[in-house]
């Protein structure tokens, strides 16, 4: 059967449409690929722009207050060491110590034993994760042996739970009678670590 020869020239038309077409369909897949690239590309600098105009002005803030901050702070005179004394930042068992020491005396009772409690201390370590702003408080158990009168232990006791540094008694042992009374008293004490200045790297998305 012979073809007609009309034909051909609608076929190599037909042809020329078709890839016109799809060449377009390619050009336009492309076209929006790239524009949705440059799109999320704006955004994500939208974004970091933003995040650094926050972070510029926090800086700023910070910069303005810091000398404010070491004024007031040197304002406190022998303050200083009564916030410093209030929540150390280590257990400082040796200044823990010499306070009670010193109340022993203010108070009427006799020292004969002081040490820290080992046993109970390792359980009572809160986890605080490297860098934290807000680091939780930390017990220390401490235990003891006074001597004294009761009323001169309820003075102590008075004087512990009244003291600069955050401090309870937990638990009290009595031995003897009259005005030679033996207290065995385990005491808590708190001190806080370091906290750190909150500045860290942040992955904009």
């Amino acid at each position: 059967m012979a073809t007609n020869p009309a034909t051909k020239p609608n076929l190599s038309n037909n042809n020329f449409i078709i890839v016109a077409i799809l060449i377009t369909l390619v050009t336009v897949g492309i076209t929006v690929l790239v524009g949705r690239g440059l799109v999320n590309v704006i955004i994500l600098d939208s974004k970091v722009i933003a995040k650094k105009n926050i972070a510029n002005k926090q800086l700023d803030s910070n910069l303005i207050a810091a000398p404010k901050l070491v004024d007031a702070y040197n304002q406190l005179g022998d303050t200083k060491r009564t916030l410093a004394d209030a929540l150390p930042n280590t257990s400082d068992f040796s200044g823990l110590m010499a306070q009670l020491e010193n109340m022993t005396a203010v108070t009427g009772v006799s020292l004969k034993s002081i040490a820290p409690d080992t046993t109970a201390n390792l359980g009572n370590t809160v986890p605080v994760a490297p860098g934290s702003d807000n680091p939780a408080a930390q017990e220390y158990k401490v235990a003891m042996t006074i001597e004294g009168t009761y009323d001169s232990l309820l003075k102590f006791l008075s004087a512990v739970e009244s003291s600069v540094r955050p401090m309870k008694a937990t638990s009290l042992q009595i031995a003897g009678s009259g005005s030679d009374v033996t207290f065995g008293v385990s005491l808590t004490a708190y001190h806080q670590d370091i906290a750190t200045i909150p500045y860290k790297l942040e992955v904009v998305k």
